[in-house]
């Protein structure tokens, strides 16, 4: 019974002093994350253009020079010496927090002082290589994994200069134009490209996404560490998760932009007016139709009556004609990039076809096709279309 008493009583202690290290970890968070940025900007304060200054413990770093050297805080690299950087999540208690910031050039010119600032800040992997010509960045990072509120999650803060137009970088192949300041995650096969100063445009193959400070957009990525999906539709983030960010790594002083909201978004919509460009178009896709056939009737799928042909817009874009191997067919605007034609549908007597047609960019266009029959024995159909611009 003693020696139960006593193990008893040194677990209760043990709970006890982890209770209160953990409890004094939290604490402690606030002054960590002050003094340790406080500490990068003062030893990485005269890094030069393309190089890295590794900034707090712990980087991993591997480089191609025989001369690589990036241990300890303050060791400086070419960003062209460098394959990879691994970065430490924030840890409290075992003083940890991987953090660099690298001096890009992009396409600033030579004569320019000023260069694009990365910085990089807890769990963060990188690798940067050459792409004809172009310097292209892969990126991974950890999320929401802040161990207290005056702390940010991992990621990545980029800046460009004021005053020297867009700037243009690759992140994980997808083509980015900042003339701001951005915060950007990769975890779990999404990157987030939020704009917390200025405004940006994120590019995927034919889809362009221009998103305004306080807003996001996100891009699915593979295993690869390439783009498999377009950019999201424009929303607004919520800034309180964003609070906390290291700006102070950064060389122009901003405010982040609050999030957002409902209302802006709708303002944005209705201001970006998106026309499809005149010219040649490829049209393909299935609509749903609903067949007479002696055995009664049967719905199914048909081919879409465009195919190829030329397209030209009216009235600034208040409606576009498309004409196709099967004639005319106009479509009227609905609403900012939102194009709609309703017709009788071609097969089946008193059905109407509804084409709701977005315009994703002037050269790429979807659209949902819905048949409705005012006979019970189909249902309502839909089927999708791709258009794609020729040429003009």
């Amino acid at each position: 019974m003693i020696k139960r008493r006593l193990s008893l009583g040194a677990a209760c202690f043990l709970v006890l002093c982890l209770t209160i290290h953990v409890a004094y970890a939290q604490a402690d968070c606030p002054q960590f994350v002050e003094q340790t940025l406080e500490s990068v900007t003062a030893v990485c304060d005269a890094v030069r253009r393309d190089e890295a200054c590794y900034g707090n413990f712990s980087v991993e770093a591997s480089g191609s020079s025989d001369n690589f050297t990036f241990s300890e805080p303050g060791d400086v690299a070419a960003i062209a010496d460098i394959d990879t950087l691994r970065l430490a999540g924030l840890d409290v208690e075992d003083e940890l927090w991987g953090i660099a910031l690298l001096a890009v050039q992009a396409n600033i010119p030579d004569d320019a002082p000023e260069n694009v600032t990365i910085a990089l800040f807890g769990d963060v992997t990188l690798s940067s290589r050459a792409n004809n010509g172009v310097q292209v960045f892969y990126v991974q990072t950890g999320a929401n994994d802040r161990p207290c509120a005056e702390a940010p999650d991992s990621g990545l803060l980029i800046q460009t200069p004021e005053g020297l137009g867009e700037i243009r970088l690759l992140i994980n192949e997808v083509a980015i134009e900042l003339g701001s300041t951005a915060f950007i995650q990769q975890a779990e096969g999404v990157m987030i490209f939020c704009i917390i100063e200025g405004e940006g445009t994120v590019t995927v193959g034919d889809v362009t996404r221009t998103v305004p400070e306080g807003g996001y957009t996100t891009v699915e990525i593979g295993a690869d560490l390439r783009p498999t999906g377009r950019p999201t539709p424009l929303a607004g983030y919520d800034e309180s998760g964003l609070e906390a960010l290291p700006i102070s790594l950064l060389p122009r002083e901003i405010e982040i932009a609050e999030g957002l909201t409902q209302e802006d978004l709708r303002d944005i919509a209705a201001d970006a007016e998106v026309i499809p460009q005149a010219g040649t178009w490829q049209v393909t896709g299935t609509r749903g139709v609903c067949h007479n056939l002696a055995v009664g009737y049967v719905s199914g799928t048909g081919a879409l009556i465009f195919g190829t042909g030329t397209l030209t817009v009216d009235d600034e874009g208040a409606s576009f004609t498309f004409t196709g191997e099967n004639g005319d067919s106009t479509h009227e605007r609905g609403a900012p990039g939102q194009y709609v034609l309703a017709m009788d549908s071609p097969e089946t007597p008193g059905a109407t076809d509804t084409y709701d047609t977005t315009v994703n960019s002037p050269t790429a266009m979807t659209t949902t096709i819905t048949h409705v029959s005012t006979t019970t024995e189909c249902e309502t159909i839909s089927g999708t279309a791709t258009w794609t611009w020729v040429g003009p």
